[in-house]
C-alpha cells in the first residue's frame, strides 16, 4: 500500500507536468501566431504591382443563368440576354432557346412541345421582336448614363 505522502507526493508532480505542459503550449501558439503575423501582409496594405503579380484569370466561365427547358438546362451567360429570355412566356424562351442554343429544327421542337411547326416559327419571331425591343430600351437607358 502506498502512503498519504507519497500518493499527495505523486499529486503535486503531475499538477506541475499539467501546468509546464499548458505554459509550453501556450508558447508553442504565441510563436506560431507571431510567425504568421510576420509573413501575411493584408490585401489592403500591398501596392498595385504586387496585387497585380498575384492576380490570375479565372479558370471558370462568367456567371451565366441556366435555364431548365423540359430537363434540358440551357445556359445563357449574357445577363442582358437572360433578362429579356426571363421576360418571355415559358413557351416562347423554350422556343428561342431550343432554336438558337441546342440548334434544333422547329419540327423537332413542335413535337417537343406538342406545336405544330408554323407555330413555333411565328411564335420564335414574335419572341424575338419582342426580345429586341427590350434589348434596344436597356441600350438606350444605358446610353442615357455616359
Amino acid at each position: 500500500m502506498i502512503s498519504e505522502h507519497r500518493k499527495q507526493e505523486t499529486v503535486r508532480m503531475f499538477c506541475a507536468y499539467c501546468r509546464r505542459a499548458l505554459l509550453n503550449a501556450r508558447t508553442d501558439a504565441m510563436r506560431r501566431q507571431a510567425r504568421r503575423a510576420r509573413r501575411e501582409r493584408l490585401f489592403s496594405e500591398m501596392g498595385e504591382r504586387e496585387l497585380a503579380r498575384l492576380a490570375s484569370p479565372s479558370p471558370f466561365p462568367p456567371d451565366e443563368t441556366v435555364f431548365d427547358i423540359g430537363g434540358k438546362p440551357i445556359g445563357v451567360g449574357d445577363p442582358d440576354l437572360a433578362e429579356a429570355l426571363g421576360a418571355l412566356s415559358w413557351e416562347d424562351r423554350a422556343i428561342v432557346l431550343l432554336s438558337f442554343f441546342a440548334g434544333w429544327a422547329d419540327r423537332r421542337i413542335g413535337s417537343e412541345l406538342g406545336l405544330p411547326r408554323s407555330t413555333v416559327q411565328w411564335r420564335r419571331a414574335r419572341a424575338l421582336r419582342t426580345m429586341r425591343g427590350m434589348l434596344e430600351e436597356k441600350g438606350a437607358e444605358n446610353d442615357d448614363c455616359l
